[in-house]
């Protein structure tokens, strides 16, 4: 292990000074060369290395030569790392703590399935009947030059959630009216009032999920608002991958909705930490945000501040602890898929976060806050937690 170490010590001493040559070639050096080997070069390929950084080309070559001829080497290498009594530990104490954060799950009654089902339902009847989507059929030529400036892919002609939410239809035909938009959403929350006594009928469950996948489309392609749609549309995916199973896959279904809604969460507060860093907790600035949402409140009645919020002055030291918290709670929905019992602090956390900004601000993700809520159900029942202890005699 020890002559490894120094061998490998050894090939940067000796390969450093020949790379910081190569690199320092200057313009004259390579037209030099390349007047030189002009009689046995293509034209093509000498107008390609006169444009091309010679030196970089030359560097990435002799990098892969001495991979190649000291391949032995580093697989021996990294064969007494891995054997390593270092490596061994590390690797215990990973399956320890991952014996203790890990919940196996059995199978649930399909009760739990039902409540799951009847929830999503009634959220998505509250949704159609308190929003108004038809707006949209007044976009006109503005529906499909809406640019997306914090979306991935929102310079494409084609964009894919425009393709994902079946908006793509509208290259072809033309926007619905009014009426047809207010139409389909008193149908869709029919849909979900029979589906709560036929909540295993794949049909409706495919309807649903269709329908609110392509309504759910129209404020994508507009940039119209924070809708906070995503785990809804997989709740109600989990609930049609479920119907169309042949097999009882209810307890499967449910944990990946687990998984989804752990994936959501942590991925943006991952996002946060690589796009802003920790200096996020200090420009979350809900103290100079509550001035214009209390402003807001007076014209707008979808997206409000409530009234106390309005007259008391919030210390900046409160929008910085909201900074730190909303990273700590959703860095910590990594625990969602371990199933374990201690995603309950970061299911709570994340909706008391989502209260709070909601009153304050008037920033609404409370629909995420239903889901939630039945994520911190599946929770209980994964673990089979029980709240009421039972009294005895």
């Amino acid at each position: 292990m020890k002559k490894l170490a120094i061998r490998f010590a050894i090939i940067p001493l000796i390969t450093g000074p020949i790379l910081f040559y190569i690199n320092s070639f200057d313009k004259s050096l390579k037209f030099t060369i390349l007047q030189k080997l002009r009689p046995f070069l293509p034209a093509s390929l000498e107008i390609y290395l006169l444009r091309a950084n010679v030196s970089n080309i030359i560097i990435f070559i002799s990098i892969l030569f001495g991979i190649f001829i000291t391949k032995n080497y580093i697989i021996i290498f990294f064969y007494n790392i891995k054997n390593s009594k270092l490596v061994k530990t590390f690797e215990y104490k990973v399956v320890k703590v991952f014996q203790i954060l890990y919940s196996p799950v059995d199978d649930l009654p399909i009760v739990v399935f039902k409540v799951f089902t009847v929830t999503s339902y009634m959220y998505v009847i509250w949704r159609m009947l308190s929003r108004n989507y038809a707006v949209y059929s007044f976009t006109g030529e503005a529906y499909l030059k809406t640019s997306r400036l914090y979306l991935n892919f929102s310079e494409l002609i084609v964009k894919p959630y425009e393709i994902v939410s079946l908006q793509f239809i509208h290259r072809f035909i033309e926007l619905p009216s009014y009426q047809s938009i207010i139409r389909l959403q008193v149908c869709l929350a029919i849909l979900c009032f029979i589906g709560l006594f036929k909540y295993k009928s794949k049909i409706i469950s495919l309807a649903i999920f269709i329908g609110c996948m392509y309504l759910s489309g129209f404020v994508l392609m507009t940039n119209g608002e924070l809708e906070a749609t995503e785990i809804m549309l997989f709740a109600l995916l989990t609930i049609v991958i479920n119907n169309f199973s042949k097999k009882n896959s209810a307890t499967t279904s449910l944990i990946g909705f687990n998984w989804f809604v752990g994936f959501y969460y942590f991925s943006s507060g991952l996002n946060k930490l690589i796009d802003v860093g920790i200096k996020f907790i200090w420009t979350l600035n809900l103290d100079e945000r509550r001035y214009v949402a209390a402003l807001d409140s007076f014209d707008v009645s979808s997206r409000y501040a409530n009234q106390i919020f309005a007259k008391i002055i919030i210390d900046p030291l409160l929008s910085d602890f909201f900074g730190l918290m909303t990273l700590l709670i959703e860095c910590s929905f990594l625990l969602l898929f371990f199933n374990s019992k201690y995603s309950i602090a970061p299911l709570i956390g994340a909706i008391f976060l989502h209260t709070s900004v909601f009153l304050m601000v008037g920033i609404n993700f409370t629909g995420n806050t239903v889901f939630l809520l039945l994520s911190l159900f599946l929770i209980v029942k994964f673990n089979n937690i029980q709240l009421i202890r039972e009294n005895k005699l």
